[in-house]
Parts: C-alpha cells; structure tokens; sequence
C-alpha cells in the first residue's frame, strides 16, 4: 500500500514565529502531537508534544511559556516520505529514526503527513493476538511521583507514557501531553517566585488521567486498534484474564508490527 493511499492530506501546520503556547493549543484542538514548521509556506522543521515537554521547565528558567518561540525548539533536519513510498517503509524510518511521524513531499511539496494514528487504521483486520506485538517491560510510578521527575522519567527511558498504579491496581496514565499541557500552565498561573518550591508539590495524580482504558492480552490488534482510534488514544495498559498488569500496546507497537510485515 502506497503513503498517499492513507496519509492525512488536510495538515495542520504552524509558523516559525509562533510561540509554543499556541503549538500546544493547535495540538490540543486537532488531537495530534506534531505540527510541521513552515516559513513563507515552505518547510522549515517539525515541533512535537515531547520538544515542549522536555524543553519547557529548562534551559529556560522562568522564562513564560508564551515567549519561546516554535523556531527554538523545532527539529529543524526533517525526515521526509514521498508520496509513492511503501507504507511498509514509512513504518521502518519511524522506528528505525525513533520519531511517530513523517511529512509527506511532492517535488519538495508539502502534500500530507503520516503518522503512527495511520498505522492503526490498516491494522483494523488483524487477527493477531495483543499479546505478539505489547510490550512487557512497563514503566510504572505512584500517584504521589513528582510531575518533574515524570518528565525526567520520559526522556531518559524514552517513552511516551507511564502507568500509574496503587498497591498494584492501575489507577491511572500520564503521557507527554498531560506533562507538556500541565508544566504550561504551571508556568503561566505560578509566580516565578515560588515555582521552584511549589514544583516539588505537582504530583501525578493532578494530571494523570484515571482509570485508563485496559485490553486484555487475548484481544485481537484489531481490538486495540479500535480501542484507540474510538477513543483518540496512543497506548493501553494490557492485563490479563485476573486483571493484572502484564504489558502495554501502543501506537509504537503497532506501527513496529507494520514495519516488520
């Protein structure tokens, strides 16, 4: 199957000038994680919801969120995918180049985008058990773990998500975006004053979201597949029949699957 075949045509993207306040929102209004960066219409670069989370608490300081500018933070060496290309290819360099999207081209044109979301859409036939593609080795933390080591928590393990649990039960899940949105706002209504004090106090059950959607180990990718495009999610912690935690999917997982076809 070719790229044009199931990018996103209709993409969203955002000037180099703009602030990352207004990336975040853009992100947020679409559900997406990623905006290609344009400068006079023409592609300069790409910004995701994991360069605002790593970026926003330092080097800045107390500098506002409203005042750092998409251009300092973007990726400027984009990795691109022709139109023509494999879908099957679009999956390797995605795993391969650790990114979950990619800016599609047309003699240097920008013509669509396609992502990770994209892969769960031609895996919705799949008959494979969850199982075969999850991933066992989940990152877990308590509700009571510092939103600030959750962010380090995601950059040095370089994940997307944690699961959130008390005495064993999953109670919640906090992703990029909660910590990317929940810094954002901690910046802006937070007197730099007292930042560095009350920032020891944001703990992840303020902006995990609770009891998460689950799948059992034995449903199919197709189940997983719907789960998430239904309910414009990334990841599913995976129990099994007794309810235990035994592993997570996610859009990675799918998208690897794809790539390994």
């Amino acid at each position: 199957m070719k790229v044009k075949k199931v990018m996103t045509k209709n993409v969203i993207t955002i000037d180099k000038d703009r602030n990352i306040v207004d990336a975040l929102r853009l992100m947020l209004k679409h559900n997406i994680s990623r905006l290609p960066v344009t400068e006079n219409n023409k592609l300069v670069g790409i910004i995701t919801e994991r360069d605002i989370a790593i970026k926003l608490c330092k080097p800045y300081g107390h500098i506002s969120a409203s005042h750092i500018y998409v251009s300092s933070l973007m990726t400027k060496k984009v990795v691109t995918m022709e139109e023509n290309a494999n879908v099957e290819e679009a999956a390797r360099i995605m795993i391969e180049k650790d990114i979950s999207g990619l800016p599609v081209v047309n003699n240097s044109d920008l013509v669509g985008i396609i992502t990770k979301t994209d892969m769960l859409k031609i895996c919705r036939r799949s008959r494979r058990k969850v199982s075969e593609v999850m991933t066992r080795d989940v990152v877990l933390v308590s509700p009571y773990t510092r939103v600030i080591h959750l962010r380090r928590l995601l950059i040095d393990k370089d994940i997307s998500r944690v699961i959130v649990t008390d005495r064993g039960k999953i109670v919640g899940i906090v992703t990029e975006r909660d910590v990317a949105e929940a810094l954002g706002t901690f910046r802006k209504i937070v007197e730099h004053y007292y930042q560095d004090e009350r920032i020891k106090h944001f703990y992840a059950e303020q902006i995990m979201t609770a009891n998460p959607i689950t799948i059992n180990k034995n449903d199919t990718i197709a189940d997983a597949c719907k789960l998430m495009l239904t309910n414009e999610i990334s990841g599913l912690p995976v129990v099994d029949d007794e309810k235990r935690l035994v592993g997570i999917v996610t859009k990675t997982d799918i998208t690897r699957y794809v790539a390994e076809r």
